[in-house]
């Protein structure tokens, strides 16, 4: 890697070629849509990449271990395509920092994949110990010379110490670009050279397939491009041209920026100085870029059997990221951040109806334009009436977008025991469908009184999936072939009863809501900041370019103060709590250290802590099928009803798990004192009194997936919203009341041990304090 700022190994290979077929199927045949689609992708059609596949190894595949000849150390990758990794998380609700998601476009997604692909072979992680660097990681490769790595460490101190990484004492003395730089030593590596052989390059490897990790050097990649593009402004002023924002453009200039940083600057300036109020095609514009890229790599003297200078850099980023790719490799559609210039037209007339379909499907799925750009692109000025024929409706729109991610489930149903493909499916309807058709119906004169743009949502009774189709079956905008999840059906029963509703995963207690209400919350599209009382971080210490993403975001408002921005739908999330409440068999809220029916209150417990501390100590007891840890423990007369809780849980095919119960009043000071905000980690609750405890929100196929919705979800509010279809939230629900168990309304996780007449009960062994 010589002395770059962060690159991998020049013989890095590049991302294998986009293929639908899958090697542990062996090669089937396509369904039509597919097959469209892969048409449209050979045609180059850009964003039918991402929809028809991905360039991924699957997870577990054996990583690449190289070493340079002559040198100590080795090169090594691991993990998915990055691409697939970013959307994994997103749909997962990972991707995150210091608890704020990270909102990625497409444009911000082939970015970073673009510097995997010339940094770690396309995969989400690599690590290189060979060069003057010592450790390079990530997708981005951040290196311990130059210090980048440190930044990283230091955002996410805990994930990485989780990999036993840690920033020691003591510094390194480390020979770079004949200077001598100083960094702090990783504890337990005295010598630099100690962290070239293992155990150090698993560790590192390891650390780049964390999600936390992964999400910290998305944010510091995004910062190092805006940093690029702070420092061009510098040169250029406002001057600009409308193909900078290109996403080859952004790529190209990015991994230069990445690899020598002086080189992009100069660069990007030098090509807005060329481009500025010029009337270029996106090839002549990309030849402009690639020119200036290769023009200030010659400048750099390099070994002569390389040609003397370091062309062969820019080379190797431009060959990487092709001009012709996005994501997938297929070709990206012409100016597709603006409508087409006044006057274009297209060569030979609209495409035919069959590509047509494809092509707007595409993008569609890549969000890669606007109702508008589509329409101007396409040469469809009556986009919503030729939506309505060709019966593109919310589902059938999804099930087109879905199909083409997964040709593989083409003509069946997803089942019952599949709650990631449901999940997906909902994604792609709310994420994606739903808000598209809007646009339509907002922007397009066609669509008023039409279907095209405000055709319904997929209605909200469910039932079990029936079996699957005898074979496979075309996929089409026809219902017939719909993957719609179980019960999403118009007209769907309930012939299971019950225990259906709470088994079923893609069942959610909003059933049980009268239906006008059901209705109103089931139309909301709610947004990741829509938990009553959460807001962003202060809009003073975020950048323009934050700022103006969060602006950009439909879900957010900015706050009346003027000081941070919040959920639009904060309001009706707690009419939503409230509405369950209201319909909880055995009642709402109990709790058991406020209001009328507390056992214990926070004045009382104040007046002779010791005394209150010692007997609730001795009061507890364990928890079935819990463990034996003091955290899972609960008061005795609680943790009599939860075994009967949790055999009759059992017996109806639910297990009931606790994440924590019991917190010592002492440690739970000491966190609150640590946290944000120490209202979330009470140092007097009903926790610290032995009465209440928080319940793990998935299901084991859930938890397979990675996906596991518990307290710290609030983050992203549609968290909240999937937790009550969790089987276990529904089982509590409508029986939890029957063993003593109330719900804290806004925290389905949150329950609390608080039957009538308790506070008798829980004193009876000490009735003086409960006097």
């Amino acid at each position: 890697m010589g002395d770059s700022q962060a690159r991998t190994g020049r013989d890095a290979r590049r991302p294998a070629p986009l293929t639908t077929s899958n090697p542990r199927r062996g090669t089937e045949a396509s369904p039509p849509v597919v097959r469209l689609l892969q048409l449209q992708q050979r045609a180059g059609n850009a964003a039918v990449g991402a929809l028809v596949g991905s360039t991924s190894e699957p997870p577990g595949a054996p990583t690449v271990q190289r070493k340079k000849k002559g040198r100590k150390g080795v090169a090594r990758y691991a993990g998915p395509k990055l691409s697939v990794k970013l959307r994994e998380m997103q749909a997962g609700g990972s991707l995150a920092h210091g608890g704020e998601p990270i909102p990625l476009s497409e444009s911000d997604i082939f970015l970073l994949q673009s510097v995997a692909n010339v940094e770690s072979r396309g995969q989400v992680a690599g690590v290189n110990t060979w060069d003057n660097q010592y450790v390079s990681m990530g997708f981005k490769q951040v290196v311990l010379g130059w210090g980048s790595l440190y930044d990283v460490i230091r955002m996410a101190p805990s994930a990485f110490a989780r990999h036993d990484i840690r920033i020691g004492s003591g510094e390194y003395a480390i020979r770079l670009r004949g200077k001598t730089v100083k960094q702090p030593k990783i504890e337990g590596a005295d010598d630099p050279e100690e962290l070239r052989t293992e155990p150090w390059p698993t560790r590192f490897l390891e650390a780049g397939l964390d999600d936390e990790i992964i999400s910290a050097l998305v944010v510091y990649a995004l910062q190092d491009e805006r940093e690029l593009y702070g420092k061009v402004g510098k040169k250029v002023g406002k001057k600009t041209h409308p193909y900078m924002n290109d996403p080859t453009v952004r790529a190209w200039l990015f991994q230069a920026y990445n690899n020598r940083p002086a080189f992009a600057v100069k660069a990007a300036a030098a090509t807005i100085r060329k481009t500025t109020g010029k009337d270029l095609t996106r090839d002549e514009f990309l030849d402009v870029v690639a020119d200036a890229i290769r023009a200030e790599y010659r400048k750099r003297k390099d070994k002569p059997e390389r040609g003397g200078n370091e062309e062969w850099k820019a080379n190797n980023i431009i060959r990487k990221i092709p001009r012709s790719g996005t994501l997938a490799g297929g070709k990206l559609p012409p100016r597709v951040d603006q409508a087409p210039p006044e006057g274009a037209k297209a060569a030979s007339g609209p495409p035919a109806s069959a590509d047509l379909l494809g092509l707007v499907v595409s993008l569609i799925g890549s969000g890669l334009g606007t109702a508008n750009t589509i329409a101007g692109m396409l040469g469809l000025p009556d986009l919503a009436t030729w939506m309505q024929t060709q019966g593109l409706d919310t589902n059938n729109l999804t099930n087109l977008l879905f199909f083409a991610r997964h040709p593989e489930l083409n003509g069946r149903r997803i089942r019952k025991d599949e709650p990631h493909l449901a999940k997906e499916w909902l994604s792609i309807r709310d994420g994606i469908a739903k808000p598209f058709l809007r646009d339509v119906a907002r922007t397009d004169p066609a669509a008023k009184g039409g279907t095209g743009g405000t055709a319904p949502a997929a209605p909200a009774g469910p039932t079990p999936a029936g079996p699957a189709p005898a074979g496979p079956t075309p996929a089409g905008p026809t219902p017939s072939t719909a993957p719609t999840p179980p019960g999403h059906e118009p007209g769907a029963a309930d012939p299971g009863g019950q225990a259906a509703f709470v088994k079923d995963a893609m069942r959610s207690t909003l059933e049980l809501l009268p239906e006008k209400e059901r209705k109103r919350f089931e139309g909301i599209e709610w947004g990741w900041l829509d938990y009553p009382g959460r807001k962003s971080k202060p809009i003073s210490s975020m950048s323009a370019d934050e700022v103006a993403r969060y602006r950009r975001d439909a879900s957010l408002k900015e706050h009346s103060s003027g000081r941070y921005f919040v959920g639009k739908h904060q309001d009706d999330a707690d009419a939503l709590f409230l509405a369950l409440m209201r319909v909880r068999p055995g009642g709402g809220e109990r709790r058991a250290n406020l209001g009328p029916d507390a056992v214990l209150t926070k004045a009382r417990f104040a007046k002779d802590q010791k005394a209150y501390d010692d007997y609730i100590s001795s009061q507890l007891a364990t928890l079935e099928g819990q463990g034996s840890a003091r955290s899972k423990m609960m008061n005795k007369h609680a943790a009599d009803k939860f075994a009967e809780l949790y055999a009759a849980a059992k017996a109806d095919g639910v297990v009931i798990s606790v994440r924590n119960a019991f917190r010592d009043r002492s440690k739970a000071e000491a966190a609150a004192k640590r946290s944000d905000n120490p209202k979330a980690v009470a140092s007097f609750s009903a926790h610290s009194m032995g009465l209440a405890m928080d319940l793990n929100l998935w299901t084991s196929s859930m938890s397979a997936t990675g996906e596991k919705w518990t307290e710290t979800s609030t983050g992203n509010f549609k968290n909240i919203m999937r937790m009550t279809a969790s089987p276990a939230y529904k089982w509590m629900f409508t029986r939890g009341a029957e063993f003593g168990f109330y719900q804290y309304r806004r925290e389905p996780w949150h329950w609390e041990f608080n039957p009538s007449g308790f506070k008798a009960q829980f004193f009876a062994d000490a009735p003086h304090l409960g006097r």
